[in-house]
C-alpha cells in the first residue's frame, strides 16, 4: 500500500518531535555544530567550529542561558551531503539540541534541510548559496550576507569599468553552479557578454583544457568562483597561462591561504566580500570584531585561517538572541523570537531578519587585492587583457605541452605499478599515496626546515625507497610466504593506502599546504605557446627518471639481477641472485618514481592528505592501457592518457575529462586486456 507523502511526513514529524521531547539531560542548553572538519576544506570547517566555540565561550561566562551553561555538540560533515544529514538526524534524534549551526557548505545545508524543518530546530547556517533559503523552508537563518549580494556587486563593477566580455570558471558544486548562473544572469541583465563558461571539480589542480577554451575568446574579464581552497592555484594557473587582465572573485579570496598560494598572481582581484581579517585584532574595523579576534587569539593563539570563524560566531549569537527573546527552550518559540530580530549587532554588521526569509544582511562591501594586501578601492579602469592568442579557438600546441607534461606525471606512477607487477605478479594500490608522503617530506625538509632543494630531493628519494622496501620486507613479503591469495593481498594495499592517508592527516593536518615554486613561475611566450620553467623540470625531471632508470635495469649487474629475478625466481635463485633482495629493491624504485612525482608537482597541486587519490588512479589507468608489467607500456600509457585528458578539457568539455579517461580504460580493457603492447599475462 502506498502511504501518502502528506500522511507520512506528518508521522515522521511527530516521531521526531516526540523523540526529541524525551530528552534527559537538563544541565546544559544544547546546540549542535556539523561542518567540514577534515578534508580539503578542514581549514575554513576548523575556524567555524572555532568562532562558534567562542561565542558559547562568551556567553557562558555571563551566566549562559536561561541560568544554564551552554554546550556545543560538533560533528565532521566532512564536506558531503550525505554525511551531513546523517550527522544532523544524530544531532536532532540522539543528541536532542536545541539549535544547529549549519555547515560552511550549502550542498550540505540542503541535504540536511529536511530533517531540521521537520524536527522544527532553528539552524543558522553558515554557505552563502542563495538556494537553500529559497525552498520555503521556516525553521533555517543565514549568518552573513548571501552570494548574490556578492555577485550582483561585481556585475555592477564590471559594468562601470568597461568589462563587455567575460568569461566564467566556477566550481560544478552546489555554491560554484549556483554564484555562476547569479552572475550571468545579472550579467547579461546589464548588457555584458558571457563569451566562456568553464567548470572544475573540488580539487582539481590541472585547468590546462579550461584556459585554453577561455582565452581562446580574449575576454575583458575572468570570473573565479569557488571555495576558497581551490582559489589560490586557479588565479595562479590563469596568470601562468597568459592571461594578465582583470579577475572578479568569489569571496573566498578574503582567505590568507589564498594570497599564500598565489602570491603575486593575485593582484588584480576584485572581490565582493563580506568582511576581512585583519593583520591584528587592533586593526578590526569594529569594536565586536576586535572583541573577538583578541579572545580567538587568547584560545588558538592566532589569528583565524578564514572568516568562516566570524559566521560561526555570529551564528551562535543569533540563536542565543533567539533563546533569550523566546525565554525558553520551545523551538518553535526560539524561531519566532530569531524572525522578529531587528539591528541585532554581530561581526557582519546589523542583522535584520524581520521581513526577510531566513536572511539578515542585505550588503557587501568590495575590495581589491594588491601585493598581498585588501584595498577598499578597486581600480575604475579595466586593465583589458592583453592576451594574444585568436579569439574563437583553442589552441592545439597548449594543450599538447599540457597533455605531455600531465602525461609525463601518469608515466612516473604507472611505471612504478607495471614495476612491481614484473617483480611480484601484484596489482598494488598504495602509489597514489607514496606520491602524496612524497610532497610532505619534501615539503617538511625545504619548507619547514629550510634545507636547499636539492638535498630535499635526494634525501625524499631515499626516504620514499626505504619506505617501499619496509613495505616488502614487513607487509607484502610474510602474506606471500603464508601463502594468501593475491586478492588478499591486493586488498591489504588499498587499506595500506588508507592508512597512509590518514596518517598525513594526523601528522601534517587536513590543510592544503603551498609549495613554493623552485624553478620559477613566471610565464614566458614562444609564438602562440605560453610555457612555465617549473613545468618544464617536471617534464625534464620526468624522462630523466625514465632514462636513468632504463639504463639501471639494461646496464647495471643490479638491474639485470631484477630483471631476472621478475622473469623467473626460481632460476635467479640458482644462480645466486637475491631474489628477496631485488623484490624489495622493486618497490622501492616504485615508491621512489612516485615519491619524486609528488615533490615535483607539489608547486603546481599543493601539498594534502588527498593529492594521491586520483593521480594513483590514472597512474594505474595508464598502467592498463599501455600493457600492465610493461616499462614502455607504462609510459606510452601515460603519456596517452594525459593527452586524452587535456584534449577532452579544451575541446569537449572540463566536466567529462574524468568519464573520458576511465571510459578509455574500459574500452581498452574491453578490446585490448593485455594493453596496446599486448603484454601477456603472468600465470
Amino acid at each position: 500500500m502506498k502511504i501518502p507523502k502528506g500522511l507520512l511526513e506528518t508521522v515522521i514529524s511527530g516521531s521526531i518531535v516526540f523523540l526529541i521531547g524525551c530528552s534527559s539531560d537538563d544541565k546544559f542548553i544544547s546546540i549542535g555544530f556539523f561542518g567540514p572538519l577534515t578534508g580539503n576544506t578542514a581549514t575554513a570547517g576548523q575556524a567555524l567550529r572555532n568562532g562558534a566555540l567562542i561565542a558559547t565561550q562568551e556567553i557562558n561566562s555571563d551566566d549562559g542561558l536561561l541560568g544554564r551553561p551552554v554546550r556545543l555538540i560538533e560533528y565532521d560533515d566532512r564536506s558531503s551531503p550525505e554525511q551531513a544529514a546523517r550527522v544532523a538526524t544524530k544531532l536532532v534524534l540522539e543528541d536532542e539540541v536545541t539549535a544547529i549551526v549549519g555547515s560552511l557548505h550549502s550542498g550540505n545545508i540542503l541535504a540536511a534541510a529536511p530533517i531540521l524543518e521537520l524536527s522544527e530546530t532553528p539552524t543558522v547556517g553558515s554557505g552563502t548559496s542563495p538556494s537553500w533559503l529559497e525552498q520555503g523552508y521556516k525553521y533555517l537563518f543565514r549568518s552573513l550576507g548571501n552570494s548574490r549580494l556578492s555577485v550582483s556587486q561585481l556585475v555592477d563593477y564590471a559594468t562601470r569599468v568597461q568589462m563587455q566580455r567575460i568569461a566564467i570558471m566556477f566550481g560544478n558544486d552546489e555554491y560554484g553552479t549556483t554564484g555562476a548562473k547569479d552572475f550571468e544572469a545579472q550579467a547579461l541583465n546589464n548588457g555584458l557578454e558571457i563569451v566562456a563558461r568553464e567548470s572544475f571539480t573540488h580539487g582539481d589542480r590541472d585547468f590546462t583544457g579550461q584556459y585554453a577554451r577561455i582565452l581562446g575568446q580574449q575576454p575583458d574579464g575572468v570570473l573565479l568562483w569557488g571555495l576558497g581552497d581551490d582559489l589560490g592555484f586557479l588565479i595562479r594557473q590563469l596568470r601562468q597561462s597568459g592571461y594578465s587582465g582583470p579577475v572578479l572573485g568569489s569571496e573566498g579570496f578574503t582567505m590568507r591561504q589564498v594570497l599564500d598560494v598565489s602570491g603575486s598572481a593575485a593582484n588584480g582581484v576584485v572581490v565582493a566580500a563580506q568582511y576581512l581579517i585583519p593583520e591584528t585584532a587592533e586593526a578590526a574595523p569594529s569594536r565586536v570584531m576586535r572583541d573577538f579576534l583578541e579572545q580567538y587569539y587568547e584560545n588558538f593563539g592566532s589569528m583565524p585561517a578564514s572568516d568562516n570563524a566570524f559566521r560561526g560566531y555570529d551564528a551562535v549569537k543569533i540563536l542565543a538572541e533567539g533563546i533569550r527573546r523566546a525565554g525558553s527552550l520551545d523551538r518553535v518559540a526560539i524561531r519566532n523570537a530569531i524572525q522578529d530580530i531587528e539591528n541585532f549587532q554581530g561581526i557582519a554588521g546589523e542583522f535584520t531578519f524581520k521581513g526577510h526569509t531566513g536572511e539578515g544582511i542585505h550588503k557587501m562591501q568590495i575590495y581589491y587585492v594588491q601585493d598581498g594586501k585588501y584595498l577598499e578601492t578597486a581600480p575604475e579602469r579595466s586593465g583589458r587583457n592583453a592576451n594574444t592568442q585568436p579569439a574563437g579557438g583553442t589552441p592545439f600546441l597548449q594543450l599538447l605541452i599540457g597533455g605531455l607534461l600531465l602525461g609525463s606525471l601518469y608515466a612516473l606512477i604507472a611505471l612504478g605499478y607495471s614495476l612491481i607487477y614484473s617483480a611480484s605478479g601484484l596489482m598494488t594500490f598504495v602509489q597514489g599515496e607514496y606520491f602524496m608522503l612524497g610532497a610532505f617530506i619534501s615539503y617538511t625538509l625545504f619548507v619547514l626546515l629550510s634545507w636547499p632543494f636539492v638535498m630535499t630531493f635526494i634525501a625524499t628519494v631515499f626516504l620514499m625507497m626505504l619506505l617501499g622496501m619496509l613495505t616488502e620486507k614487513l607487509v607484502i613479503g610474510p602474506l606471500l610466504t603464508r601463502g594468501s591469495r593475491v586478492i588478499h593481498i591486493v586488498l591489504v594495499t588499498i587499506g595500506l593506502s588508507i592508512f597512509l592517508r590518514n596518517f598525513a592527516m594526523l601528522t601534517w593536518g587536513t590543510e592544503v599546504y603551498n609549495f613554493p615554486s623552485v624553478f620559477g613561475d613566471k610565464p614566458f611566450r614562444i609564438g602562440t605557446i605560453t610555457l612555465i620553467p617549473q613545468n618544464l623540470w617536471i617534464v625534464f625531471v620526468s624522462v630523466l627518471s625514465m632514462v636513468v632508470l632504463h639504463a639501471f635495469l639494461h646496464r647495471t649487474k643490479l638491474g639485470l639481477a631484477m630483471r631476472a629475478a621478475a622473469q623467473n625466481k626460481t632460476g635467479a635463485a640458482t644462480l645466486g641472485i637475491n631474489v628477496p633482495f631485488t623484490v624489495a629493491l622493486t618497490w622501492g624504485i616504485a615508491a621512489a618514481l612516485a615519491g619524486a612525482g609528488g615533490m615535483l608537482v607539489a608547486p603546481i597541486y599543493g601539498v594534502s592528505a588527498s593529492m594521491g587519490i586520483l593521480v594513483g588512479l590514472k597512474g594505474f589507468a595508464a598502467a592498463v592501457v599501455g600493457g600492465y608489467g610493461s616499462m614502455t607500456g607504462a609510459i606510452l600509457g601515460g603519456l596517452f592518457l594525459g593527452l586524452v585528458e587535456t584534449f577532452a578539457a579544451g575541446y569537449i568539455s572540463s566536466t567529462s575529462k574524468d568519464i573520458v579517461i576511465f571510459g578509455v580504460l574500459l574500452l581498452v580493457l574491453f578490446f585490448l586486456p593485455r594493453g596496446f603492447l599486448r603484454v601477456p599475462i603472468l600465470k
